[in-house]
């Protein structure tokens, strides 16, 4: 994530940013990041929003998931969306299960058909100062380090992690491995995933893939310091390491 961020405000310059975390990408780290010594002087964290279906309130599998009640808990408002669906009770469950799960009063707001005043966005994160006044370095180490390890003469890496019931395994690949395009492309479409994201030095340029819901999206990138690929799965093949690498243009 970091790479990415930085190669984003160096070269489009936004003046605002939004970012929605997906994936494994725990919410709390990832606003540790972004309130971390690399990127606090460079951002100004604003209000934190999070929508919460309240019917799902009466699914464990929800209630239960660390992701679900992370976003929660570093919410500085809460959007009720989809609130025209809701039952009677609903908004009342809402409500006190935000107040069991919050040690100060914060903000809720009811949503229907995905109406959102953008003026909710203004303001400075009440949630993050608080972080940035008492935290510790909770920096996700293995993520910092697999960004910082130099390329090995192979000119690839590979990094494994585990949280909850999901799986996630990615690669970096030097610039200077190039992959087939119709190789490539085809192996994804192969893939029985939760989730692949990838932006992929190929021989049909700079290209950024996304899949989800067995659906494979593609956008042509202007540029890539090295190739990377990210897989989201219940249970990760061991083949996957040697069929992307089939997928390299060979010298």
């Amino acid at each position: 994530m970091s790479v990415a961020l930085n190669q984003l405000l160096s070269h489009a310059r936004p003046q605002r940013l939004l970012i929605e975390p997906t994936g494994l990408g725990h919410p709390k780290e990832v606003l540790e990041v972004l309130i971390g010594e690399h990127f606090n002087k460079v951002l100004n964290i604003q209000k934190n929003i999070t929508l919460v279906d309240a019917r799902k309130l009466t699914d464990p599998r929800y209630t239960s998931h660390d992701t679900f009640n992370q976003q929660i808990d570093i919410a500085d408002i809460i959007v009720g969306s989809k609130c025209d669906l809701y039952h009677d009770d609903d908004k009342q469950r809402l409500e006190k299960y935000i107040a069991d799960r919050k040690d100060r009063n914060i903000n809720i707001i009811f949503s229907e058909h995905g109406n959102l005043d953008i003026s909710l966005l203004k303001g400075v994160s009440e949630v993050a100062q608080l972080q940035i006044q008492t935290k510790e370095n909770h920096q996700h180490e293995q993520g910092i380090a697999f960004n910082e390890v130099p390329m090995p003469a192979c000119g690839y890496l590979k990094a494994e992690n585990a949280r909850d019931d999901y799986h996630c395994i990615g690669w970096r690949v030097s610039p200077e491995k190039i992959f087939k395009y119709e190789a490539l492309t085809s192996w994804l479409n192969e893939l029985q995933v939760e989730r692949v994201k990838a932006v992929l030095i190929t021989d049909n340029g700079v290209i950024s893939f996304n899949k989800a819901d067995d659906s494979l999206t593609q956008t042509q990138a202007e540029n890539a310091q090295e190739s990377r690929i990210e897989i989201i799965t219940r249970q990760i093949d061991k083949r996957w390491e040697s069929r992307l690498m089939d997928c390299l243009v060979t010298d």
